[in-house]
């Protein structure tokens, strides 16, 4: 869900709102932020509240963000459209991190916790590809059907039109994703406490 917020995001403030890379890059700093102060936060609470509380408050903070990234126009601003939903899905993405990793460690005997961590981290990396092919799916489809029915106005309007149309579905359906996780996270998570 979350690799949307990089990929499309990134393109759009750089194609729509013409940021430079250097200024794109400072754009997504408060979104480090917020993960590295969530983690903190979470690794602190964990072992009073459990894994599940903070996957699941996790998992809603990311699909709210991207239900707000999938409102934005050609004319939307940073501070008052971008930066709220990249906030949110930070502070998800930091509370789901280390209850994530506790739970994938959690009851594995010490000398398996590094191939059980391994194992973590390919699944996040295969979760990960798989999740922006379909995003980048489901924006082609969007932006094919946004082109076919832009009509004749300023070109550089409508490329920036098609764009945030192919965005916003392709935040629409990480929201999906990230829904699917909730789920997961309610079905599947039966550590308590570590």
């Amino acid at each position: 869900a979350v690799f949307s917020t990089f990929y499309f995001l990134t393109q759009y403030i750089q194609q729509v709102h013409g940021f430079s890379p250097i200024r794109a890059g400072f754009a997504f700093l408060p979104m480090s932020a917020v993960i590295v102060t969530m983690a903190q936060v979470a690794s602190r609470v964990v072992h009073r509240i459990g894994l599940q509380p903070l996957i699941v408050s996790g998992t809603l903070l990311v699909g709210f963000g991207l239900l707000l990234l999938s409102r934005l126009t050609p004319t939307s601003g940073y501070a008052g459209h971008v930066l709220p939903g990249i906030l949110l899905v930070a502070a998800g993405m930091g509370s789901i991190f280390v209850p994530v990793t506790l739970g994938a460690v959690s009851g594995v005997a010490p000398h398996d916790s590094g191939i059980a961590s391994a194992m973590l981290n390919v699944g996040q990396q295969v979760g990960g590809t798989l999740g922006l092919s379909s995003l980048v799916a489901v924006f082609s489809s969007a932006t094919e059907h946004a082109a076919s029915h832009a009509g004749s106005h300023d070109p550089v309007f409508v490329a920036h039109y098609v764009f945030t149309h192919g965005a916003n579905a392709a935040f629409k359906a990480g929201a999906l994703f990230a829904l699917v996780g909730l789920v997961a996270a309610l079905v599947l998570v039966r550590v308590s406490a570590v």
